[in-house]
């Protein structure tokens, strides 16, 4: 294994070195230890991010949401980017990804709104989804500093986010507002189910999220919140048994907004997935990317060979990281050009 490759999981094995002491504590102190880890996700070492002091950041409250607008000095205040932060929909904020947010500012030169959506188990399904969708709604007439139409938007999103980056393509279409002119998620959830090969065989190789929380406790957490809150864990796992027996013989996993793999993805803007080959997700991706072309999308998907879930985290160690971001910011140039008659 390579060396850098070493750095990072070694660096979570020191995130998690603490899960044991959890095992009789409650949902709600389990969710706030792993919204530490996400905090802490791309912190090797302990070492914050070098952040551009030329990039401009301006916190915003649009409709009741706490948002981030960040702008690099090439970027475009016209070209707009949505992005919304992964933690597995319990965690995550600001803070935890706004190195993400000013790479891709900054390389792909569009003006970057970030957004600190509502947070499972407190706020369950679909609250979080509901502030991306009005937060996207209110960007596309609306800069960082003064109200005027996008020329262009995007909308991204790692993990959880990569799951609302297409789940509100489904609410857009509905309402018919405007689609955005292409989406990039990384390492997205799209199917709640867990039915993916890679979800068994691909089991224990990462470090970051693994098929017992991915398909008991995710599910749980996201849909049912404020009813598991205060179990401890051993009652946990007991529900989420039960759960699994009665989600499977249900629809509400397959709703496209929980899991976008089961909806309709015609009329989908282009798609650009980016995914890691040892990490559970990926055949999601692959499946995911299979169906919307079918269905007439412009989708294609990269799998990263030995990366892990949401490796572009890891800027700075993982050269891959530096090349997907390069990848994703070439893919919104393409689409943001403009074509004269």
């Amino acid at each position: 294994m390579r060396e850098d490759i070493k750095v990072v999981i070694n660096h979570f094995k020191k995130l998690y070195s603490n899960a044991k002491t959890l095992e009789n504590s409650s949902v709600e102190e389990i969710v706030k230890e792993r919204r530490w880890i996400v905090e802490n996700y791309g912190l090797i070492d302990g070492k914050e991010p070098v952040i551009d002091p030329e990039i401009i950041i301006k916190k915003v409250n649009i409709r009741g949401v706490n948002c981030e607008w960040i702008l690099a000095p090439n970027a475009d205040k016209n070209k707009r980017l949505l992005f919304l932060h992964g933690g597995a929909f319990i965690a995550g904020s600001l803070d935890s990804h706004r190195a993400l947010s000013c790479e891709l500012s900054k390389r792909a030169g569009v003006s970057v709104l970030a957004v600190d959506y509502k947070l499972a188990p407190e706020n369950p399904f679909p609250a979080g989804l509901e502030d991306c969708y009005d937060v996207y709604d209110w960007m596309i007439e609306n800069s960082i500093d003064e109200k005027i139409t996008a020329d262009k938007v995007f909308i991204s999103g790692d993990s959880a986010g990569g799951n609302l980056s297409l789940a509100i393509l489904f609410l857009i279409r509905e309402s018919n507002l405007r689609m955005p002119n292409a989406v990039l998620p990384i390492s997205p959830v799209l199917d709640l189910f867990g039915k993916s090969p890679s979800v068994n065989n691909l089991d224990g190789f990462d470090p970051i999220l693994n098929k017992k929380a991915f398909v008991k406790g995710l599910p749980l957490v996201y849909l049912f919140g404020k009813d598991v809150l205060k179990m401890n864990e051993s009652k946990f796992k007991k529900i989420s048994t039960v759960f699994k027996i009665i989600t499977r013989k249900s629809k509400l996993i397959k709703n496209p907004l929980v899991s976008p793999i089961y909806g309709d993805l015609k009329n989908f803007p282009p798609i650009l997935i980016n995914v890691g080959d040892v990490e559970i997700l990926r055949d999601d991706s692959i499946r995911f990317v299979d169906k919307a072309r079918k269905e007439g999308v412009k989708a294609s998907v990269k799998v990263w060979p030995n990366m892990i879930h949401v490796f572009v985290a890891f800027l700075g160690y993982l050269p891959e990281a530096e090349d997907c971001i390069n990848d994703m910011a070439n893919f919104i140039k393409l689409h943001s050009w403009k074509i004269y008659l």
